[in-house]
């Protein structure tokens, strides 16, 4: 039941950062380490693939916060109050999730007019994001499926000239 899941999901989390807890993360191959907000998209209810996208990030070196936001105005809170250069946002790693993509859209748009940060760099992660033709569905710089290939898509994003993103 959805209770198990839930259970299981958090001791998941705990395994993963108890074990990286105990190692240090490698120094940023860029300077300074790019700032970096993970998140759910919002109002998405399975959050391990944030949590695992900032573990990533985390352990590449960089400075990374990541939260849950249940609806747009707290996304836009979030991007508003603090500079990012990167906001990660998350889908379902599990299911496609494609009926959300418009509202995505719509979500990255605001997030994008409420950063303290003019050139915030997206990057849409999840399922629903194995296919590339996604990136352009939502408006983000990039998209990743895979939290193993998520540091190189981040760089090759912040690195790229003005309108030479796309990364998958």
């Amino acid at each position: 039941d959805e209770l198990a899941i839930v259970i299981a999901l958090g001791r998941l989390q705990l395994a993963l950062r108890s074990e990286t807890l105990w190692r240090r993360p490698a120094l940023s191959r860029h300077w300074p380490a790019p700032r970096v907000l993970a998140a759910t998209a919002p109002g998405e209810r399975h959050g391990l693939g944030a949590v695992l996208a900032a573990e990533t990030c985390w352990q590449a070196g960089w400075r990374v916060s990541c939260d849950f936001p249940h609806d747009d105005a707290a996304l836009e809170s979030l991007v508003a109050r603090d500079w990012h250069d990167v906001l990660l946002l998350s889908l379902s790693d599990v299911f496609k999730r494609e009926h959300r993509l418009e509202h995505l859209h719509d979500s990255i748009a605001k997030a994008r007019r409420a950063s303290v940060n003019p050139d915030l760099v997206v990057v849409a992660r999840g399922r629903a994001f194995e296919a590339p033709a996604a990136v352009s569905a939502v408006g983000a710089d990039a998209v990743n499926g895979s939290a193993r290939e998520l540091e190189a898509v981040i760089t090759e994003v912040l690195l790229a000239p003005a309108g030479a993103a796309g990364g998958t």
